[in-house]
C-alpha cells in the first residue's frame, strides 16, 4: 500500500469513498475485520471518507457491539470544520457515546489528533493554539447533549493539550535562543 501517498486523490481512495457512500452497511462489513484494509485504516484521510457515510445505516451496523464502536472511534472523525472558526459536530457522536460501555476513553480517542503535528509554517505552538477552540465547542455539544459526566474528561485533556503548547513554546524558546548564540 505504499502507493497511497495522498488516499483522497488515490483511485483507491475514490473508490473506497464512492463505496462507503454508497452503500455504508455492505461497505463496513466488507471493511471491518479485512486484512486487505488493515494498512488503508492507518491513514488519516480515511477519518474523512468515514465522515460522509450515512449515520442511521452506520447505528444499525454498529448495533451494540462494542468492538465495532472501537472501529469506528478509532477510523471516523465525528466533526467537520466549516471554516477556521467554526466546527460542526456529527450526531452520531453522541449517540455512540451513550451505546459506550467506556465512553472517556472513546472521548480522548477524539481528542488524540489535536496532539499531533503532522506540519505547519511557521511555529508549532501557534497552529497548535488554534486548535483551542475544538475544546469549547466539544464541551458545548456534550451539554447539549446531556453528557455533562463527560466534560471533565474534555476538561483535563485541555489542561494537558495547553501544557503541550507551553512546552513547544518552551523548544521554540530554547531553538531561538541557541540559534542566536551561534556565530556564523
Amino acid at each position: 500500500m505504499d502507493y497511497l501517498i495522498s488516499l483522497s486523490s488515490s483511485p483507491v481512495g475514490r473508490v473506497i469513498e464512492d463505496m462507503v457512500e454508497g452503500s455504508t452497511r455492505e461497505s463496513l462489513n466488507f471493511i471491518y475485520g479485512n486484512e486487505l484494509f488493515k494498512h488503508v485504516l492507518n491513514f488519516r484521510e480515511f477519518r474523512e471518507i468515514f465522515s460522509k457515510v450515512d449515520e442511521a445505516e452506520v447505528l444499525e451496523w454498529i448495533g451494540d457491539d462494542q468492538d465495532k464502536i472501537d472501529f469506528w472511534f478509532a477510523n471516523s472523525r465525528f466533526y467537520k470544520n466549516n471554516d477556521e472558526e467554526s466546527i460542526e459536530w456529527i450526531d452520531i457522536l453522541h449517540k455512540l457515546l451513550s451505546k459506550s460501555n467506556d465512553s472517556q476513553t472513546h472521548l480522548s480517542v477524539i481528542m488524540a489528533p489535536l496532539f499531533e503535528m503532522y506540519s505547519c509554517s511557521g511555529r508549532p505552538s501557534r497552529a497548535l493554539s488554534k486548535r483551542l477552540p475544538f475544546f469549547e465547542s466539544l464541551k458545548g455539544y456534550l451539554v447539549k447533549h446531556n453528557k455533562f459526566n463527560l466534560l471533565p474528561t474534555v476538561e483535563h485533556k485541555k489542561l494537558e493539550f495547553q501544557r503541550f503548547i507551553e512546552q513547544a513554546q518552551q523548544e521554540e524558546a530554547k531553538d531561538l535562543r541557541e540559534q542566536q548564540g551561534f556565530e556564523w
